[in-house]
């Protein structure tokens, strides 16, 4: 407002108070409303915060003047703002002129593109009050903004978008034009990222390789990839990434191939056996008849020796013999094949079965180590999966009903992993758990807020070594697996949500596996009931008392029909499953379904703190990978071997 009047000395006093009022080096602003002389005597400033944005005019005031209108202005050269220190002077007596705002602002441009994103994000703060200048550092800055998303998109690495977040996230000034995006990215490839570690592990041990986490958290797992890869013919570099969890998805399948093929083979070789023993007890059958037929003793009734003789029918049962033709090849070999199709109609062979007997035995209960969980043998079978529409407390989540098959013999934790348990897997593996964990808010009844003070060891009130293990995440459990897997030599794994409903299930089509009500709840599962309600009043909970106000030690109440502890209540329990909205295009048989976005993972069980309509086999829940809360913990499920289940004779 001061520059079209031309007033130097006006301008003067509006930025010196701009600058608090000191005497200091002040900027000299250029209006497109206007131009203007600046005779000037004594020193003129360069000071490196100015010159970060661009050419500006900074100078002390003599006196108040006022100058003709000139036809240009002259812009004394700009020095590199690492270069000045603030205080330099250099000193011009002469008069000097200014060319024009458009020549400024190009000039200012071509220096910024010199200039770093701070070095251009620090002018915002210092020159908020002059427009034009600030309009060209915001331009700049998106450019900026822009190369720096394509090489982020570009890349796409979890390392590349914490560089973009770093330059221009939220709490930036002024926010990037894609941070929102961005964090959106990095969420999502840190949840692939832990998929594809705990899925790499998964397929490693199918194949035969041993992470060890006894050399680190990686270090075990880095070795293990490149002896795979090396076993391949491919280039060696323990990296994980989407062409490793193919090749080793390809790997598996080609050995599944091949187990396939030797099922396929040893099924034909018993057929062949079968077959063979039926002819030979054929064959058999058919050189004792041609011996009885073709060769009779000769009789001497006739008084002719060399003549077949065969038996005639008598009123007096008298044995008498009337003779025959010897009988021509051709008609031997007729009788043959005319015999041996007799004696397979007449005496059929037996279907021949291997011999087996079981190693392991349905609802048998074992451990692979003294520190190792105890594991129940679960029985293959056939159930429908989901609830339908008219059952209480049904979500949209838990449909359509579908028929699942589990066709394989497995084994699940008796009960959910304890904290004697998960202290053995942190002291021998080194696994770090960072501090923090969701517990209910102290201010809102029913809330859940993290909590920086509480872990797995305090997740904010009592436990003993046989509680269940809380606060830790979907990728805490299934590293826990993963060790388990390297120390006995089997192959553990959190459940898929089909195996786990079905064990939940147990048989029963009731919502629960005690019945269609909760009325018995409290002999079979820790919830939210009147003995929680004495600490947390405003509670809706069940009318039956279980004794716990939170966790309950493992196995603490009756189990279900296949032996299963907690599978209702105590804590929620991580599976192996991406989370679905629906069952729509999810398998119908053990299989997890991971396919989709897995930044959420499936917890299926409820805990202390639900209700009885959350309490129930078909009710499910989600939460993100890296969640840690006090009422969520976990079991896991160890496949069985065919040597385990069978054994040849």
């Amino acid at each position: 407002e001061l520059v079209p009047e031309r007033r130097i000395g006006s301008a003067h006093d509006f930025l010196m108070g701009l600058q608090g009022g000191q005497n200091r080096p002040f900027i000299g602003a250029v209006s497109s409303a206007g131009q203007f002389v600046y005779r000037r005597k004594g020193a003129l400033m360069a000071t490196a915060a100015a010159l970060a944005i661009g050419f500006v005019l900074v100078g002390q005031m003599g006196q108040e003047t006022t100058g003709p209108e000139p036809s240009s202005i002259v812009l004394q050269p700009s020095v590199p703002a690492s270069s000045v220190p603030v205080e330099m002077v250099k000193t011009a007596e002469t008069e000097e002129t200014y060319e024009t705002p458009e020549t400024l602002a190009q000039l200012a441009w071509d220096d910024l593109e010199k200039s770093d994103v701070d070095a251009v994000r620090t002018s915002f703060g210092t020159y908020s009050k002059f427009p034009e200048l600030t309009k060209i550092a915001q331009a700049h800055l998106s450019q900026l903004d822009e190369t720096a998303w394509k090489a982020a998109t570009e890349e796409a690495t979890p390392e590349v978008y914490e560089q973009y977040l770093a330059a221009f996230g939220p709490e930036a000034t002024p926010p990037g034009i894609y941070a929102e995006e961005a964090q959106t990215q990095l969420q999502k490839l840190a949840g692939k990222e832990a998929f594809q570690v705990a899925e790499s592990r998964r397929m490693l041990h199918l194949l035969g390789y041993k992470t060890n986490f006894n050399l680190g958290k990686t270090e075990g797992l880095t070795r293990a990839i490149m002896g795979f890869q090396e076993s391949i013919n491919e280039t060696v570099t323990g990296e994980i990434s989407d062409d490793l969890i193919a090749q080793l998805s390809d790997e598996i399948e080609r050995l599944e191939e091949e187990k396939r093929a030797a099922i396929k083979a040893e099924e034909e070789a018993a057929l062949r056996l079968a077959e063979a023993q039926q002819s030979a007890q054929a064959n058999e059958n058919f050189v004792e008849l041609v011996r009885q037929a073709a060769t009779a003793e000769s009789r001497t009734a006739t008084g002719e020796i060399g003549n077949r003789r065969t038996p005639s029918s008598s009123t007096d049962r008298e044995i008498k013999y009337v003779e025959v033709p010897e009988a021509e090849p051709k008609v031997i070999f007729e009788t043959k094949v005319a015999s041996s199709t007799l004696a397979r109609k007449e005496q059929p062979v037996e279907e021949v079965k291997p011999i087996i007997e079981p190693v392991r035995s349905v609802g048998e209960k074992f451990a692979d180590c003294d520190t190792c969980p105890q594991l129940t043998v679960i029985p293959a079978g056939r159930f429908r999966m989901g609830s339908p529409d008219n059952e209480k407390g049904r979500a949209d989540d838990e449909g359509p009903v579908h028929e699942v098959q589990i066709s394989k013999v497995f084994a699940m934790g008796t009960h959910e992993v304890t904290i004697s348990e998960f202290r053995a897997f942190m002291r021998e593996s080194g696994h770090t758990i960072p501090a923090g964990c969701f517990a209910e808010s102290s201010d809102q009844i029913g809330e859940w807020v993290e909590k920086d003070a509480l872990n797995f060891r305090q997740p904010g009130f009592p436990q003993s070594g046989s509680h269940p293990v809380v606060c830790v995440s979907w990728s805490d459990a299934s590293a826990y697996a993963s060790w388990l897997s390297d120390k006995t030599g089997q192959t553990y794994r959190l459940p898929s949500e089909t195996e786990w409903e079905y064990a939940a299930r147990a048989g029963s089509t009731t919502p629960r596996h005690f019945g269609r009500s909760f009325r018995k709840g409290c002999q079979f599962a820790n919830g939210a009931d009147r003995t929680a309600k004495r600490a947390r009043k405003a509670w809706v909970t069940a009318s039956c008392r279980d004794g716990h106000y939170t966790t309950a030690p493992a196995a603490s109440f009756a189990p279900n029909a296949f032996g299963l502890h907690d599978m209702i209540g105590n804590v929620w329990e991580w599976t192996t499953d991406c989370f679905a909205s629906n069952y729509r295009g999810t398998p119908r048989n053990e299989a997890a379904h991971v396919s989709g976005s897995c930044l959420s993972r499936v917890t299926r069980g409820g805990s202390w703190a639900s209700g009885e309509e959350v309490l129930r086999s078909a009710a499910r829940s989600a939460d993100a990978t890296s969640a840690r809360y006090d009422m969520l913990g976990f079991r896991v499920v160890r496949e069985m071997t065919q040597a385990e289940i069978l054994s040849e004779e």
